[in-house]
């Protein structure tokens, strides 16, 4: 499936594809892992996300050997949210100082920003020192947690840039197929959604034909005020692999080119 959904994808050029994937000792034959299934199939420009909560150094060594022979050299570097107490890494900022020593600048590394913090941060000072921890350590760019305001993703990035972050930031965003999957999301993210935009999809949450239409709407002006703004260098869009929206979203963006914005 996952080669089907890269094929539909692949006309319209992204920069990355990022792929998740969850962790059984990388390192033992119970793994899964999506350069086992599918080794030397990957294109060069797969994003591989790493949550590294739980993992060993030796485990994660052995991921990144994987990626290497795969072609791969894009590593999505994230804390995860494993309860596992075992692995030789703490935070995000631990990972991306092991990869730059070990591999050193081989792998072009991404880490995770929060424009409405993290859940478990307690201000959005610490937060944005933490992911200033991030990127001294090493990351190349950051995209962020999806985010349903573009104001709120312009001033994340212009704290950022008045803390001396200056590597890229691209901002995450989602389209919801259907009301169920909006709250799904809503809830395993614990994501902060204004009350105008709740109160919205909430009076057609039974229609997703008219959820789809919203949602599209809504990113299109989320994707055109951050445009205007200069804030970002492009978009990652969560699919969860759901390629329709996507494919109207990427095509409404060529229009755009089209247009003075």
């Amino acid at each position: 499936m996952i080669f089907r959904l890269l094929r539909d994808m692949d006309k319209f050029s992204p920069l990355f594809y990022a792929l998740t994937w969850h962790n059984k000792a990388a390192s033992s034959n119970n793994s899964y892992l999506p350069l086992d299934l599918a080794e030397n199939l990957l294109p060069p420009n797969t994003l591989l996300h790493l949550a590294v909560k739980g993992l060993k150094r030796e485990e994660v060594i052995y991921i990144l050997k994987k990626a290497l022979a795969s072609g791969i050299v894009n590593i999505f570097a994230l804390q995860g949210d494993s309860l596992s107490e075992d692995g030789d890494f703490k935070y995000a900022a631990d990972l991306v100082t092991f990869i730059r020593e070990q591999f050193g600048a081989i792998f072009c590394i991404c880490v995770a920003g929060y424009p409405q913090m993290h859940p478990k941060s307690v201000s959005k000072k610490l937060d944005l020192y933490y992911l200033q921890t991030k990127v001294e350590a090493g990351a190349d760019f950051i995209i962020t947690q999806i985010c349903f305001e573009s104001q709120v993703f312009i001033d994340f990035v212009r704290d950022c840039r008045k803390m001396g972050i200056r590597i890229p930031i691209i901002s995450g965003i989602f389209i919801p197929t259907s009301f169920k999957s909006y709250e799904k999301l809503v809830h395993i993210c614990k994501l902060e959604i204004p009350i105008k935009i709740k109160d919205d999809l909430t009076q057609i949450k039974d229609d997703n034909q008219a959820v789809k239409k919203f949602a599209i709407d809504l990113t299109m002006q989320i994707i055109t005020d951050i445009i205007r703004s200069g804030t970002t260098c492009g978009f990652h869009l969560f699919t969860l692999n759901r390629l329709p929206l996507v494919a109207e979203i990427c095509k409404r963006m060529e229009f755009l080119k089209t247009e003075d914005l």
